[in-house]
């Protein structure tokens, strides 16, 4: 297996095999159509969500994303990674990944991104460990996801 799988598989908890991968072109297309959508919700588009928590708030990311995760269980996505350039995305259990959100960020450095496979929903949890007033960011977008997300950040005390 390679390294960048080995490590994904042990950050997800969960075998992850090279079937996973998808094709460097179509890696491509799910980056713009990433981006296109990360843009949106980025100037409050409809059907988006974006937080910024500080340093002192960031004890609510875990708990909203645990939320998240339960409600977006039967959701598959494709994970886009610094690594995503050389080996292609990778489709992963949203659910999974929201659970180990950490570990991946570990992996790749400092953010998750995911993108639904019918490429109409998207997720960033972006982290900035140097910056206390922008130490994460949350944006997700589309008419599934989006909902979830403000239920999930709704249920935090």
């Amino acid at each position: 297996m390679p390294p960048f799988l080995a490590g994904l598989s042990k950050a997800l908890e969960c075998a992850v095999g090279r079937d996973a991968i998808q094709p460097l072109p179509e890696t491509d297309l799910l980056w713009k159509i990433y981006g296109d959508g990360y843009g949106q919700a980025r100037v409050g588009a409809a059907w988006s969500y974006r937080q910024i928590f500080s340093e002192a708030e960031a004890t609510n990311v875990s708990p909203m994303l645990e939320r998240l995760s339960i409600s977006l269980v039967e959701e598959t996505a494709f994970l886009l990674t610094k690594q995503s350039e050389i080996c292609g995305a990778v489709e992963v259990d949203v659910s999974n990944l929201l659970r180990h959100w950490k570990s991946v960020i570990s992996l790749d450095g400092d953010s998750v991104r995911i993108i639904s496979k019918d490429r109409t929903q998207g997720l960033l949890i972006d982290f900035n460990p140097d910056d206390r007033n922008w130490h994460y960011e949350i944006a997700v977008w589309g008419t599934r996801w989006t909902p979830q997300a403000i239920t999930a950040l709704s249920a935090l005390p």
